[in-house]
């Protein structure tokens, strides 16, 4: 995921909102942000997204665009076949 702040792993994904892996300290809730999802198939995503939740390691933003839910769904199927012992 690409925003104003860096380019961050995104470690969960539905298609209200997600959350990435980051130093927490330097996003607050209530934060609003304009991003950019890119795909392992080339296709990407923008939305702008509001900060929901700080945890120890990671963010949470509420997605102002839902994700297509076939996006969604492709993304499960991409992960389950490239990791079936998961």
């Amino acid at each position: 995921m690409q925003m104003s702040k860096g380019v961050y792993p995104v470690i969960d994904l539905s298609e209200g909102g997600l959350s990435f892996s980051t130093d927490v300290g330097q996003f607050l809730t209530g934060e609003v942000y304009n991003l950019k999802l890119h795909f392992k198939d080339g296709e990407q995503f923008s939305s702008s997204a509001e900060v929901v939740r700080l945890s120890a390691k990671s963010v949470s933003l509420r997605l102002s665009t839902e994700v297509p839910y076939r996006k969604i769904v492709a993304e499960q199927l991409r992960l389950k076949n490239s990791y079936p012992n998961i």
